[in-house]
This record gives structure tokens, sequence and C-alpha cells, in this order.
């Protein structure tokens, strides 16, 4: 700036003083340059043009000694009034930055107010002396239509000063100054900007108008102000606005080409260095990366802010708790604490930091050491004492952590409300009293305070955003909220399980599901979210962020562990058994841990190898921490999840192998260490499995029973016990007793639902009405309810009581689409097409015009159900357009081209909102549904072929892998006879589903047309080798065969198919067949008969009739052989009767 002559060096020594004085009043450790700063500003007071701003700069950095000169601060206050009077412009705008500098640093707020009042103050004293233009009272509308040429650069600057000004202090009227700042800034715009400081100020009221419009939420607005800014100048400050910006929106990709432009223009940039960092480790999880720029940016922040010791402490701060626990990072973290504390030994809020950094790698033993010198060097800072009892907790000692909190708890009127402390309630009510209720009640008390102290410090600051959010805190809480995951059975659980989702473990997942959003790279939170997802049976969603979490780093085995998991619950044991083949690669040390092990093991019994598997579980229950709990400085925890499975497994495995009694030793001993936790009804189950094995029906109902009622496990016991009594027992009235019991012991709606699931499981739809109808009544807000009942009362095949009910209940939850859509399929089910086009149009007006996805989707549906109504009308016999509800655009094709048209609009939202690509999956198969319902009906209206290819081609857009559009396509290639075409689409298909029989067929189709008949015997060989009883491919291959001279090998294939299958030879698709190869084999008599067992089915009838005629009317082949069987006077009889029988056909 000096070689460009932009500034002096008395203005770069102000500045430089400035910043040494409030580095020494923001920290404890910067005291002993407060003086350094004063001489500087003493020397400077006498330096023309800064009197005035050093001298206000003298008084507040007096008022901020530890030691206070009122002498010298008398003297300096009659400097500050003397240079009030006769400072130029310029300095009195200087004076004016430094009280709103000094505003922003203030640590007490009346402080900070006088401040910005100064500030204030000082600027309106340059309106009155410059130029003599109060455009300070002037209306919004006079200041934008002022003369721009009258302003100086003086007036202008003091514009944008006053607009920080009201922009920056944390007022209650911060939104009414934010539009008188934006007022100023509109009377500064203009004007010429050739001079280089009229256009930094220009740059400036860009800057402000921006923070004004991300105060207001209108990211839009302030994103385009500072696109403006940079493409006046490619200035540092904008560029570092934008990429703020843009993390607080989510963009991670722009935000990270940004601070790439940054750094190219300036390598140095702390704040471009720092965001580098933080985007890496946010957005990616390249170890290896984010550690190189984390020692890059260490490296310049010590070689240029190295005693800034609040720099590296926010740094070292902020980016733990982004590290996902990484030793490396955590490591270099710890240095970044270090250096702060050795800058300042004494600050307590270092001290805890390094402590709480310390327990990311598990060192505890060191975090208590590091926790009590902080108690020491402050005895006040309560953090310290929150640490010390968490050590203790982890650490299993328990009593000493109780005696702490409830000294804790006696104070905490007097201390500030912080999630910390509710959050060890929970610790302790959880491993000292194995209280679940009190555990769970803690965790959202601290949950909510967490939350609700984020609310309040919005702040555009990135780094203290996500020091606030505190990630690592949040996995905490939903690990701790995760150890009441219940177990579901996936075979066995009744049709309930599904209501009844433990509300502690939806916590933990909103959890989980915030930290995923916010911290897209974080595979951590991505795979404890996948793990809960599992355990509560929710395979679909599991798999997707499973797969997120595996996008994020291919290399994690964690994530392929729990891929198999994934694969095995499904029931494929192929691709759990890549994927645990994967994980091993990724981390042999993976193969030490019980999940992996209860994998590979399942894997064993499902192959045939008990014996293999019962070793491998032998071998698991060494495992350090599975039998016993242990929590150290060196071992994490092993899941309860995973030990109690272990367990449960061997007994499965023992039990298969036929040693009943060592497997129930197992279970005894799974249900002493487990006692009172969520596991314990794994163990119960598997127990009473056991003894049914035994024989033993009555031990395992005792051993059910016994479960008490205030047990928080006895609802599961019941609906296992309910499924006991109707599998093996095949007892509905015991099924259906369990839950009265239920219902006795609590007459919720939750449990009436469950009786009235009950009920239906069993077919007795009467009684399951009255039991939703009384969960409706206690909980009349459930509009889910209203839509059981409705379906109860249709499955009891009362359909006017059915029809009452939903139109009674679309009175009370009129915007319940579903509701609306059960009652248009019940008037379709009765014919009522008029009625069930009356209520559907009623939910799409007005149709098109919501800008919200989820009404536009449920118009989507409508439009979809309007459709199918249309077409039911259209086959319908009876002539339902006499009520004029229908016009001539009432037509099957409209109502889906209205659907198509608003999907479009649906999949740009949610392409352009990023959502999961669960979400984008799903809606693009909706958008491939429609195309394809839109391609048959041009298809059924005839002669639109052209039309319905590019309705399927753009299914196929949405939806490559869509296998019903794809066999389409090759049928209307077909049809058209382009055999090219139709065979690389049959082939594509068979890409996709090498056992897909239509494409198959089709292409031995295709192959026959050219002839090659070999080629298509082969496809229609795999066929049949896959299904012996396809009549359809056995058909074409009997006419295949017989082209080729081989008829000779078709008795065998008719052989298979009738062996096959019991109810073969009465199948009129074998009838066919039959005949067919006895017409070609010339025995007409024989084939005659076969196909007239085949002619009363509405599938091969018509077949077997055509060959019947043909069999008739030809008298130069088949009947040859009648002919020479006769040979005689009879021979005109026998044609007389065949016409006969002809005409007969035909008629």
């Amino acid at each position: 700036m000096l070689a460009k002559g932009l500034c002096d060096s008395n203005s770069i020594n102000w500045w430089r003083a400035l910043a040494v004085g409030f580095m020494s009043i923001g920290s404890s450790g910067g005291r002993r340059r407060l003086g350094e700063a004063l001489r500087e500003f003493n020397f400077l007071k006498l330096k023309h043009g800064l009197e005035l701003p050093s001298a206000v700069a003298l008084v507040f950095f007096h008022k901020s000694a530890e030691r206070v000169d009122h002498e010298e601060l008398d003297i300096l206050w009659k400097l500050v009034a003397k240079e009030n009077e006769r400072a130029s412009g310029a300095s009195l705008l200087l004076s004016a930055q430094f009280h709103l500098y000094s505003g922003i640093h203030a640590g007490d707020r009346d402080l900070a107010c006088e401040q910005f009042e100064l500030s204030r103050s000082l600027i309106r004293k340059v309106a009155y002396s410059v130029g003599g233009h109060n455009w300070f009272h002037k209306t919004s509308l006079q200041v934008v239509q002022a003369d721009q040429s009258t302003l100086s650069a003086i007036q202008k600057q003091a514009r944008v000063l006053w607009a920080w000004v009201e922009i920056l202090p944390l007022a209650d009227s911060w939104q009414e100054r934010g539009l008188e700042a934006l007022r100023h800034i509109d009377g500064a715009a203009g004007g010429s900007t050739s001079n280089a400081d009229t256009l930094a100020w220009d740059l400036e009221g860009l800057l402000v108008r921006a923070r004004y419009y991300e105060l207001v939420k209108q990211h839009a607005r302030a994103l385009d102000c500072l696109n403006q800014a940079v493409a006046l100048r490619s200035w540092e400050p904008a560029l570092l606005e934008k990429t703020k910006l843009l993390i607080s929106q989510g963009d991670w990709d722009q935000a990270a080409d940004t601070t790439q432009r940054i750094l190219q223009q300036n390598e140095r940039s702390m704040d471009g260095l720092r965001l580098n960092v933080l985007i890496h480790m946010v957005q990616k999880t390249d170890g290896q990366a984010t550690e190189e720029r984390l020692l890059l940016m260490i490296k310049s922040m010590e070689r240029y802010e190295g005693s800034n010791a609040a720099l590296f402490f926010n740094t070292a701060q902020t980016l733990s708790r982004l590290s996902s626990r990484k030793a490396e990072i955590v490591k270099l973290t710890i240095g970044l604490c270090k250096k702060a504390i050795e800058l300042e030994p004494c600050a307590a809020a270092y001290l805890v930091e390094l402590a709480r950094e310390k327990v990311m790698l598990y060192d505890y033993e060191g975090a208590m050491q590091t926790y009590r010198k902080a108690g020491r060097s402050d005895e006040s800072h309560i953090p310290a004492l929150y640490g010390t009892i968490y050590i203790h907790i982890m650490l299993g000692e328990l009593d000493d952590a109780e005696q702490q909190l409830d000294f804790l708890e006696a104070i905490s009127e007097s201390i500030e409300q912080s999630s910390q402390l509710p959050y060890l309630k929970a610790l302790l009510a959880w491993r000292h009293r194995r209280d679940a209720a009190e555990h769970v009640r803690f965790l959202q008390q601290a949950e909510q305070t967490h939350l609700k102290f984020l609310d309040k410090q919005s702040t555009p600051k990135i780094f203290t955003r996500f020091a606030k959010l505190d990630p690592d805190f949040l996995i905490a809480l939903s690990e701790e909220y995760l150890l009441h995951v219940q177990f579901v059975d996936l075979t066995t659980s009744s049709q309930s399980s599904s209501i009844n989702q433990n509300s502690a473990v939806r916590h933990g997942i909103d959890i989980l599901t915030r930290v995923s959003e916010e911290l897209p790279g974080h595979v951590g939170a991505h795979l404890l979210l996948g793990r809960a997802q599992l355990a509560l049976g929710e395979l679909n969603a599991a798999t997707v962020t499973v797969s997120t979490a595996l996008d994020c780093d291919s290399r994690s085995a964690s994530g392929h562990l729990l891929s198999s998991q994934l694969a095995l619950a499904k029931s494929n044991h192929r691709a759990a058994a890549i994927a645990l083949d994967q994980a091993a690669a990724c981390d042999f040390e993976i193969r030490r841990t019980p999940a992996y092990a209860l994998v590979k093991a399942k894997l064993c019994s499902f192959k045939g190898d008990p014996g293999e598997a019962l070793k491998i579980l032998q071998d698991a229950m060494q495992f350090p921490g599975l039998r016993d709990e242990r929590a150290t400085g060196t071992l994490i925890a092993v899941p309860v999840v995973e030990r109690v499975a272990v367990f449960v497994e061997l007994a499965e495995v023992l039990s298969e192998l036929s040693r009943v009694e060592e497997a129930a030793n197992v279970l005894a001993e799974a249900q002493e260490r487990f006692q009172g936790t969520s596991e314990e009804i794994r163990i119960l189950m598997s127990s009473s499995m056991l003894a049914i094995k035994r024989d033993e029906f009555e031990t395992a109902l005792h051993m059910l029973d016994a479960v008490p009622h205030s047990s928080p496990v006895y609802s599961h016991v019941q609906e296992f016990k309910a499924n006991l009594h109707l599998s093996i027992r095949h007892d509905k009235h015991s099924f259906v007793q369990c839950y009265r019991d239920l219902v006795d012991l609590s007459k919720n709606a939750h449990s009436y639902e469950r009786l009235g699931a009950a009920y239906l499981h069993i077919q007795a739809p009467e009684p399951a009405v009255a039991a939703y109808e009384q969960a409706h009544r206690l909980n009349p807000e459930d509009s889910s309810l209203a839509m059981k009942i409705g379906h109860a009362l249709v499955s009891t095949h009362d359909y006017l009581k059915a029809t009452d009910y939903y139109v009674t209940a679309l009175q009370a939850h009129a915007d319940n689409i579903g509701l609306r859509h059960d009652l248009a399929r019940l008037f379709m089910k009765l014919e009522k097409y008029g009625n069930a086009t009356q209520v559907l149009l009623y939910a799409l007006e007005p149709v098109g015009l919501s800008s919200e996805v989820n009404k536009i989707a449920q118009d989507v549906q409508s439009l979809l159900l309007l459709a199918q109504v249309y077409a039911c009308a259209d086959r319908g016999t009876k002539d339902i357009f006499e009520d004029g509800m229908f016009v001539a655009e009432h037509s099957v094709s409209g109502a889906l081209l209205k659907a198509r048209d608003l999907q479009r609009i649906v999949l740009e939202k949610v392409q352009s909102a990023l959502e999961s690509t669960e979400i984008i999956c799903k809606e693009k198969r909706i958008m491939a549904e429609i195309c394809c319902k839109l391609a048959t009906c041009y298809l059924n209206e005839g002669k639109m072929d052209d039309k319905a290819m590019a309705a399927y081609e753009e299914a196929l857009k949405a939806d490559n892998a869509n296998e019903s559009c794809m066999l389409q396509i090759a049928r209307l290639w077909m049809k058209r006879k382009n055999l090219g075409k139709c065979e690389e689409q049959c082939v594509a298909l068979l890409r996709i589903d090498s056992k897909h029989e239509a494409a198959a067929m089709l292409l031995a189709d295709v192959q026959f047309q050219k002839q090659n008949h070999e080629f298509a015997a082969i496809k229609l060989h795999k066929i049949l080798e896959r299904d012996r009883n396809n009549y359809a491919a056995l058909s074409k291959l009997i006419t295949l065969l017989r082209r080729a001279g081989r008829l000779h090998d078709v008795p065998r294939f008719l052989e298979l198919a009738e062996q096959s299958d019991a109810r073969a030879p009465a199948h009129a698709g074998l009838g066919y067949c039959k005949g067919l190869h006895l017409r070609y084999s010339n025995d007409v008599i024989a084939a005659i008969k076969h196909f007239n067992l085949a002619r009363a089915d509405c599938t091969w009838g018509p077949l077997a009739i055509i060959n019947m005629i043909e069999l008739y009317l030809n008298p130069d082949s088949e009947l040859q052989s009648l002919c020479r069987v006769t040979n005689g006077p009879e021979t005109n009889v026998q044609f007389h009767v065949v016409g006969g029988r002809t005409v007969k056909l035909l008629k």
C-alpha cells in the first residue's frame, strides 16, 4: 500500500496499534502488549489527521487496563474534547470506525452500546460539518433521488459507515435499523468508480447490503450483492463472505472453488486457509489430504499469527469437533491447543479444551490430569468440573461421579444453564442405576438445552457456528439414545411391530439426521444412522444411508461390514459375503470385532457348516469386552446389541447341533449378564424358542409370563407370545387375548390400534373396526386411524357404511389426501365413477398452482387415480356419463399428461433441493410409471405407436433399468418388424436380469423370424430348464423342433412338464402343447382330442380352436392319414362330418 501511494506509514502504524490493543484486551496473556499499543498511540496523537482517532483509542485502552490511570484519562478526555471541535471529516470518520470496532470487541453489552452510540454521534457531526447537507434527516425517496455528484467522498464513506453501525449491533430493533442502513447505502451508491478510494467504499456498501440480506434470510439477494462486489474487483473480503454464505447454504462445492480462488490470490490468507481445512473436513473424508491442509494452515498460523492465542484455541475447538475422532487430526488440534496454552498458561478454557480433545483419543487419565489443572487455575470454572465428572463415569468410578454431581446440583441455580449437566445425569442414571426412564428424560433435557442454545447463538461466523453445533457432543447424545434400540425380529415380528417405535431411538435418529445434513462427509454419523435404521428393520433407508457413507469413504471397513449385515438381513447371502471380504480387505483388524464374527457365522450356517460357525462364535466369546462391559482408556466398549447377538447366535448354533443343554447354559449366562437392558427381550425370546424345540411349549409360555407388567419390554413379550400362539398352536383366541391384555394394562389409543391390527391379521374385520374406532375416539387428531377404520369397513363388505364413514371422516380431516383417495377407490369399486371423479377433482382444485413439493406430488397421485377412474369408466357397460359430469376433455391420456407435467416439476424441485438419492430415485420411478401408463393408453387408442414409443423412451430416461418399459419397447420394435432394434432391447434387458423369461422368449421369436432356429431353440431350452411348466416357451420350442426335423425330442419335454407339477395333466397349456405335437406328428384324431381339452381356457382356448379349424379344413396334409385309413365309400361321410364340425367351431 505504501508503494502504491494508497496510504502513509502513520496510518499503517495506527491500524497496527489498534490490532495490538484489541489483542491485548481479548486475552489474559496479551495484557503485556497493551503498553506497546499505548506507546504507539501516544506517538501518533501528534501526527496530523490522527490526533482525535489516537486520543479516543488511548481513552478506550486506558479504561481497559488492569490498573486505570485516572489522571491520564482526564488529560485524554480534554484532548478528545479539543480535537473534536477542529477535526477534519476524515479524522472524525476514523474515530467513528474505532468506536464501531471497540463496540464489536467489547465484552460488556452496555459498553458496546455506548461505543456504537459514540460512533453514530461522530458520523452525524460529519454530516453537519461537510457540505452543509443534512441528508440524515431526509426521507428514503429523497436520499435515493439526491444528486450523486453533490456527495463528496467523505459523505459516501460516512453513509457506508453509518450502515455498518446500524447492522452490526445486536440490538432488539436491528430489523428497523437494517432498513435504515439500506437507505444510507442507497444514498452512497452511484457516482464515478474511477477513484480507487470511492470504489473501495462502493465495495463496502455491497458488503453491508449482503450482510443485511443474510440477516433477514434472503440468501439469494445476499449472494447477488457479493457477486457484484467480486465482479467490481476480485476482493478477498468479498470472496471470504461469499464462501461463508455458501457454506451456510450447504453449497460445499462452490464454497471450495471460491476458497481456492482466495488462496490463489493470497496463499497467506489466514481465513482462506482455515476455511479450506474446514470445507475439506466437512465435505470429504480423505484423511491424508485433510492432514496436509491442516499442517499447511498450522505452519502459516505459527509464522504470521504466532502470538494469537485465541486464534489457536478457536481453530482447535472447531476442527476437533469435526474430526470424527480421527487420531491423526485430533493430535494436530491438540498441538494447536497446547500452543494457545503456551501463550496463556492460566486460561482455564484452553486447558478444558485440551482435556476434551484428550478424551477424543480415549486418554482418560491424561484428560483427568488436565481437567484438575484447569480447576486449580480457576476454581469457578464449571466446565472443568463437568469434565472431571465425565472422566469418573468413563473410568467406572460412579460413586465419586455421583458425589460431585450432587454438589453441582446444589449450586445449579447460581451457574449458567448447560447441556452438560443433564447429560452427565443421564450417564449416571443408566450406568449406575440402570434407570431407562430417567436416562431418556435427562437426555431429552440435554438435547433441548443444546438446541435452544444453538437457536439463540445465530451468528454468521462459520467457525463459531460449527463449534457451537458441536457434532461430537450430538453424536454422543445419539449413541446414548440408541442404547434403547429394542430387538426387532424381522422374520417373526407381528403385524403391529412397526406401530410402536421407541421414541428415544427416534430422538437419536433425528439428531444423526441433522448431523448428516450439516456434515455430509461425516462417515461416522452416516454409519451410526444406518445401524439404527437396520436395528429398527428399516432396510431400504439403511441401504441408502450406508451407500452414502461408502460414497464418502469407499475404504471404510465399518461401512462394508454394515453393508454385509444389511445384505444378510435381506437374505442376500452372496452380497453379504462379498461385502464382508471387502471389509476385511480394508482393515484386517475388523475380523476381531463381534459384528464381523456374527456375519461370518451366519454365512457358515447358511452354507450348511454349523461346525465352522460354532468355532467362529466360540472365538468371538473371548474377545475383550464381550462378556464383561469394559470402558478403559485403551478400549471402546462393545455395544450391548452386538454382545447379546453373539450369545444368542451361539445358542442357536448349539441347538442346531443338538447340543441343547449347552445352548441353555449360554442363554442362562446371557440372562444373568444383560438383565435390565433393552436386549433382555432377545434373550428371553431365544430361551422360549429353545424350550419349544424341546417340545416344552408350556415352559416357553411360563418364561414369557414371568415378565412383570412394569417391565419396559412387557409389550414386546406379549406380541412375541401372541405370535407363538398363532404360529405354533394356531390358537386365534389366545393370539387376540395377548393384545386384549395390553389394552387392559393401558387403555390408550396405541393399545387399541394394536388390537385392531391383530383382529385384521386373523381376518376378523368387525371387532377390528370397533377397536380402531375406540383408538380414534382417544386420539381424534390421528387421521391414519380414520384410514384404518375405512379399510376395515371395506373388508367387511359393508360398502354403504364404509362410504358414509369416509364422507364423515373427510369432514373432520378435509386435508387428508389418503382418505380422499380411499373413498375414490371405493366408489370405483362400486362402479360409481361420477362420484369418484367428483371426489378427486375436489382435491385437484386448483391443480398445479402450489409451489410445495408435497402438494404437487399429491396432485400427481390424484391424477393417476383419476386416469384409472376414466379407464374403468371407458370399459364400463352402462352409461356413466348421463349425469353430465364428464366433458370431452376428460380422457385417460389427458389426466396422465397433466400428471407427467407435474411430476417433471417434482423431479426438478427434489434435484435442485439436493434431496437424498432414495427420494430422487423414488420420484424417477413414479415418472417412469406415468410414462408407461401413458404409452399403454396410446396403444389402446390405436394407431399411436409413435407417441407410445416416445412415452416409453421418456420413461426409460427417468428409470434406465425399468424392465417393464424395456420389454414394451422391444415388443413395439417387433410390431414394427424392426428385428435389429428389438434384439438390442432384449439383450440389454437380459443384461439387467438374465432370467427374464419374457425377454428371452421375445429374443427367441426374433431369432426364429431371422431363420436362426438353433439359437432360438437354445434360448427356449434355457427357459424350460428354469421353469418346466412354461407352456408358452414349450409351444414355441415344439414349432422350432418341427422345423428342425427333431420332433422326436419333444416327448422328453412333455414328460418333464407333466412330472414337475401334479396338476399339469389337467392344465390347458399342456393339453395345447400335446395337441400341437400330435398335429405335427400327423396324429389328427389325438391332436383334436387334446385341443378340445384346452379350448375352454381363456388363454389357450383361442389358439386351440384355430388349430382345430385348420385341422378340419386341411384335407391335403393332416387329413391324408384319415383318407388312407377309410379308403372307401365312407370317406365322403367323414369329410361331411369334418365340415360340420368346422362350421360349429366357427360359430
